[in-house]
C-alpha cells in the first residue's frame, strides 16, 4: 500500500515536472515570437519562421498554441494569407519600439507594456510598475 502511493507520488511528480518543462519551453519561445513580430514588424508566418530558423508549418502551430493559451491577445492566424493577424491595442503595443515584456508578480503571465506607463495586466488586472526608461 505504501509501495503504491510512493509510486503514485513520483508518477505525478514527473508528470509535473513535464508539464512544467513544456510550459516553460513555450513561454521561451514566446519571448523569442515577440522580438521578431515587434522589433522586425513581421507578421508573415513564412518570414518569422525564417528569422526563426523554424519550419512555418512549426511557428504556425507554436503561435496558435500561444493564442489559445491567451499569450497573444486579440490575435488570430489568417491561415488563407499565413499571417498573424493582431488587432487594436495589443498591436500597438507590439509596434511602439520604446515597449518591453513584463512579468506580472501576481500570475506570472507576460504583458508587453509602454516604457514609463502604468499599466495593468492583461490576465489578472493588477498594475504593474512603470518601466524606467531606457537611454
Amino acid at each position: 500500500m505504501v509501495t503504491e502511493a510512493f509510486i503514485l507520488f513520483d508518477l505525478i511528480t514527473i508528470g509535473m515536472l513535464f508539464w512544467g518543462y513544456k510550459i516553460k519551453s513555450l513561454i521561451k519561445s514566446f519571448k523569442k515570437y515577440v522580438y521578431v513580430i515587434s522589433s522586425e514588424h513581421e507578421g508573415t508566418l513564412s518570414n518569422i519562421a525564417a528569422i526563426l530558423g523554424k519550419n512555418e508549418n512549426t511557428v504556425m502551430k507554436n503561435i496558435q498554441k500561444m493564442i489559445n493559451k491567451s499569450y497573444f491577445s486579440n490575435a488570430y492566424i489568417d491561415y488563407r494569407k499565413k499571417e498573424l493577424m493582431i488587432s487594436g491595442k495589443a498591436l500597438d503595443k507590439l509596434k511602439l519600439s520604446e515597449a518591453e515584456s513584463t512579468t506580472c508578480k501576481t500570475c506570472g503571465a507576460y504583458n508587453i507594456n509602454v516604457i514609463d506607463d502604468d499599466s495593468f495586466c492583461e490576465y489578472c488586472g493588477t498594475i504593474l510598475t512603470k518601466q524606467k526608461t531606457k537611454h
